[in-house]
């Protein structure tokens, strides 16, 4: 995993969102894999970014807006991981 698809990750399951694991594994998986849409397979994933970023994926869960916000302007997702990830998210939307 690139340190930038790790803070993408992050983004993703701390921000104003706050995806749930399974959101994760939804959005990351491609429909058609056994780990799509598991619970598992998403704390796993935020697990694996987390190492890679040098924080535990646990802290993530009491992130404040204002300790994200903070974070979010220090690291950014690059233009072309967001464009890639929203072709992502409408691939694993039923139709």
């Amino acid at each position: 995993m690139s340190i930038n698809e790790a803070r993408l990750i992050r983004y993703l399951k701390t921000g104003r969102v706050m995806h749930s694991w399974r959101r994760m594994a939804q959005i990351y998986y491609p429909i058609d894999q056994d780990w799509h849409g598991n619970q598992l397979a998403g704390k796993e994933l935020c697990k694996d970014a987390a190492e890679v970023l040098g924080e535990n994926y646990m802290d993530w869960e009491d992130t404040e807006i204002s300790d994200f916000d903070s974070w979010a302007a220090k690291n950014p997702p690059k233009k072309t991981d967001l464009v890639a990830l929203k072709k992502k998210i409408k691939g694993t939307q039923k139709s």
